[in-house]
């Protein structure tokens, strides 16, 4: 896949200002509410694991990424056949936003200590990362420079671009147990305490860069001087530490010893309602009638120190800043040095940003309510309410690209199918689907991104990877089913 404007170098140089590299904290929206999904409802309700009909369960790997958009799309796309398709940006003039997710669960497990308690733990990889902008427009054009894309905007009066990025290397103990149970009901109870060491953080405001336009009538061209506004970016310090002198092994080294560390909390709580124990099968698991779950999850927020190369930067003198002159000091804007003296080259007054700054995590309310409907068929629906938004740009925030998802299922322990259908805070409607084959679960969350011919990068991917008992707990003792009627 070829991007058709990547000689364009203020349009990748407002990218990597828009947003840094990065990526829901583990949403595989098809096991919501499973009794069967092991280790990885830990991360949906820490009160799960006991409430699962496994004894133990064990995840050596996971992986998940999403994104939502209105910016980025893909032309000529069809699934087994990429080789025409290039990224692409809309050419209409509008407000634009870009999120993107990232989840990678290293190794997980939990095991039953006993009849009422078990303990769990994990290591996995998170990134979010967030952008929104003012409305402007650009162009399909594959010479388009920054005065054409000025003159594209006329009529814009300024222009503000906010990002925001949020990455961590999380480590979880989490311990759950039963509260209260009787043939009728059940309260879990569970909690998680997360460190992290807070290995990247990055975030851009450029707010109200206004130009003016000014048109030369002998050359019948129109040039721009930019008047006003101003341009912010930091990033964590630890990406001052990569040496490109070093091999890999000891930049990573150095740069996972500048993490900052964190800790977080996660707690909830899940209340089941049984049918009598007569009106199970001989032999049948005792699965609930109903479950309701409730979850506070990813309390807490990242530290980072501020980075070498960065500051607020803009202009106290009447020195005309002209396109030209932007064209021309455009740097590689993956080169930190280079980027801030550019800009210290256009304008006049750099103000050094504080020492550290910090992102707030995921914190959100999950409400989850499970339904058995018999025959191995279940409905589960789920809201998640952010504490947080990432609309405000003075705000460093992260936050769940899921709020709303009701997903059926067929499912056994070892078999599944699962259709989750979703509305996202971007008011987004996704329809995916999954699949679960013995310890394989493979999803999508937005089947539309893979039928359609040229989609926005909307939806994601996830596969699990997961091994658990062959046997299930919480057998009814081998007896005839008794009717009472």
């Amino acid at each position: 896949m070829c991007p058709r404007r990547k000689g364009i170098k203020f349009l990748l140089l407002g990218a990597v200002l828009w947003v840094t590299l990065g990526s829901d904290a583990q949403q595989f929206h098809a096991l919501h509410g499973s009794p069967y999904s092991g280790v990885a409802s830990m991360y949906n309700n820490p009160a799960s694991p006991i409430g699962s009909s496994l004894h133990w369960n064990f995840t050596p790997l996971s992986f998940q990424v999403i994104s939502s958009t209105n910016t980025l799309k893909l032309d000529s796309f069809q699934l087994f056949n990429n080789s025409r398709t290039v990224l692409d940006f809309p050419n209409t003039h509008q407000k634009r936003f870009f999120n993107q997710q990232l989840d990678i669960n290293l190794f997980s497990g939990f095991m039953q200590m006993d009849e009422r308690s078990a303990i769990g733990g994990g290591l996995r990889l998170r990134s979010y990362s967030h952008a929104i902008s003012s409305p402007f427009q650009t162009s399909n054009d594959s010479t388009l420079t920054f005065n054409r894309f000025l003159q594209l905007n006329y009529q814009t009066p300024d222009f503000s671009v906010a990002g925001v990025s949020n990455s961590w290397l999380e480590g979880t103990i989490n311990y759950s147990y039963i509260a209260t149970d009787n043939e009728y009901h059940r309260l879990s109870l569970g909690g998680s305490l997360h460190l992290s060491a807070n290995i990247g953080g990055a975030y851009t405001r450029n707010s109200r860069l206004s130009v003016l336009g000014q048109y030369d009538a002998a050359r019948d061209d129109t040039s721009f001087v930019l008047t006003g506004g101003t341009v912010e970016y930091n990033y964590s310090q630890n990406f001052d530490e990569w040496n490109p002198n070093f091999d890999v092994s000891t930049n990573i080294t150095q740069f996972l010893g500048k993490a900052p560390i964190s800790l977080g909390l996660s707690a909830g709580l899940e209340y089941f309602i049984f049918k009598p124990s007569a009106q199970y099968f001989a032999d049948e698991t005792k699965i609930y009638n109903w479950k309701l779950g409730v979850s506070l999850m990813d309390l807490g927020n990242s530290q980072f120190k501020t980075g070498r190369y960065t500051g607020r930067f803009f202009n106290n003198s009447k020195t005309p800043i002209t396109d030209s002159l932007v064209e021309q000091s455009i740097p590689d804007p993956f080169r930190a040095p280079a980027l801030r003296d550019s800009l210290l080259s256009l304008f006049d007054t750099l103000v050094a940003l504080p020492s550290q700054f910090n992102v707030s995590r995921p914190t959100r309310l999950v409400v989850n309510v499970d339904k058995n409907l018999g025959n191995d068929f279940y409905i589960n629906a789920q809201l998640n309410i952010n504490f947080f938004s990432t609309a405000q740009a003075t705000k460093l925030r992260s936050r769940e690209l899921s709020f709303f998802t009701l997903t059926p299922r067929w499912e056994t322990q070892h078999f599944g199918f699962y259709l989750p259908v979703q509305i996202n805070v971007q008011k987004q409607f996704w329809v995916g689907a999954a699949a679960k084959l013995g310890p394989l679960v493979i999803g999508t969350h937005n089947l539309g991104f893979l039928l359609k011919k040229d989609p926005y990068l909307n939806g994601g991917f996830y596969a699990l990877v997961s091994f658990s008992p062959f046997q299930t707990k919480d057998k009814i003792p081998k007896r005839s089913r008794i009717n009472c009627y």
